[in-house]
């Protein structure tokens, strides 16, 4: 799937009875994003969320294809692994929120 690939979502329309049509990146390329953004909870929140709904391996190989976000996502995915180890830590229990 290439990167700009988008689907067709519906939203409601705030004065209308009606729904307009949106295009939205798919779940997989917008939880990519969030593991290249700044490790913080919201991110590691939205991340976990996002690829509940997603296959993995399109994730990593996106990743992969695009040399400036594996460098990026690589180096905050550790941030985010340290953060989830720690038991005390609120991502863990987001993470594991998120879960269930």
């Amino acid at each position: 799937m290439p990167f700009f690939a988008i689907e067709i979502g519906e939203i409601p329309f705030h004065t209308k009875d009606e729904n307009v049509e949106v295009m939205v990146p798919s779940a997989g390329h917008m939880a990519t994003v969030k593991l290249g953004l700044p490790v913080d909870y919201k991110n590691n929140f939205d991340a976990v969320m996002l690829l509940r709904l997603c296959k993995i391996d399109d994730v990593v190989r996106v990743i992969l294809e695009n040399n400036d976000w594996r460098e990026m996502v690589l180096r905050r995915f550790l941030k985010l692994i340290r953060r989830i180890s720690d038991r005390n830590g609120v991502a863990l229990l987001l993470a594991v929120n998120a879960g269930s």
